[in-house]
């Protein structure tokens, strides 16, 4: 068996070899009017959904988007259980919006952890016997 171009396989190799030189776009023009002539084999044909199917479809989204935000507004409501209200100045009667409670977590977590910092250097400070000595060197006269 020998295998033999077809015409659009033959159209497809004369555009590259005759334009080889030329900038890429200029063969994918050509590419493009030389497949609009030529018909297809295979078209690929569109599956209607029915209406009812469709429907049903749209309501299992709407159902997993509700899930999602509940299980979202239940995780903030955590979150701003675990933020002091004293923080927000809103007191306890305000909900705090998310971006709010975003940003004040964030501050509160930083200052967390600026605490523990400094905890750290005071017990670094002190020996095991609870002494506290100084990091300078001594004054000797």
């Amino acid at each position: 068996m020998v295998y033999t171009p077809s015409n659009e396989e033959q159209n497809y190799e004369k555009i590259f070899t005759e334009q080889a030189t030329e900038f890429p776009w200029s063969l994918f023009e050509k590419a493009a009017e030389i497949t609009e002539d030529c018909p297809r084999e295979s078209k690929r044909t569109k599956l209607t959904v029915p209406p009812t199917v469709r429907r049903f479809r749209q309501l299992r989204r709407n159902a997993r988007e509700r899930e999602r935000q509940g299980r979202l507004n239940s995780a903030f409501d955590v979150l701003r259980g675990v933020i002091p209200d004293y923080l927000s100045g809103k007191g306890p009667e305000r909900k705090l919006t998310q971006i709010e409670t975003l940003r004040l977590a964030t501050h509160y977590i930083m200052a967390l952890s600026e605490m523990l910092e400094d905890e750290n250097q005071k017990s670094s400070d002190c020996c095991e016997c609870g002494h506290t000595y100084s990091r300078s060197s001594p004054n000797t006269e």
